[in-house]
């Protein structure tokens, strides 16, 4: 599975439209198939309550394995911390403050999840 890295301008306000066009090219860039989710979040750019409930809802999870963030300000810190421990995504979410730490996580849930196919016959992308 291939890792869909998603860039977003400093200082957006997003809304549930702008999630939806994101999930919308998602799957005309990967044909359905389920992928690993590296969003690199501008600074100050920050979600509407309707966007992020949208992201980890079963439907807004739908073409994802898991979420990785990049953020960087204090103000997205806190709505990362209420987004984890409130609304509980439904696939593996994290937060980090650069790309090499996001990718290395990536990289090793990619890892974990061969592995788990070929001793259990387990599939991420079900």
């Amino acid at each position: 599975h291939e890792t869909l890295l998603i860039d977003i301008e400093a200082g957006q306000a997003l809304e549930l439209k702008d999630y939806q066009q994101t999930m919308d090219a998602a799957y005309t860039l990967g044909g359905g198939v389920k992928y690993y989710n590296l969003a690199n979040i501008g600074e100050f750019t920050m979600p509407d309550h309707e966007a992020r409930i949208a992201s980890i809802s079963i439907e807004g999870a739908k073409y994802k394995i898991a979420d990785a963030f990049i953020i960087t300000t204090s103000a997205q810190k806190i709505i990362a911390n209420l987004y984890i421990n409130f609304h509980k995504p439904t696939v593996r979410t994290r937060f980090f403050t650069n790309r090499d730490q996001a990718l290395a996580w990536i990289e090793g849930l990619k890892v974990a999840d061969r592995l788990a196919v070929q001793k259990n016959n387990w599939n991420p992308a079900n």
